[in-house]
């Protein structure tokens, strides 16, 4: 069998990724080792700005995403 991706659509490729190395199950010790790569890459005083970013991004993209729902919902309503 060949394992060459070369001339194959994307989602082919992504397919095989997940088929063929399980990535979508990852366990503890993997989290615990990317846990463990972001302290050493960033430091434990820069942790707390970064997660407080993220979480600001994560309730930003949440109250567009329910704004946008809203209105398709009145619009639906409005026909």
């Amino acid at each position: 069998m060949d394992k060459s991706f070369a001339g194959q659509p994307v989602q082919v490729y992504i397919e095989r990724l997940f088929i063929n190395h399980k990535i979508n199950s990852m366990g503890i010790p993997e989290l615990l080792i990317i846990a463990l790569v972001i302290l050493v890459l960033f430091g434990a005083k820069r942790i707390p700005a970064l997660m407080k970013g993220l979480g600001k991004g994560i309730n930003d993209f949440n109250e567009e995403k329910n704004k946008s729902l809203s209105k398709e919902k009145e619009e639906d309503d409005d026909l």
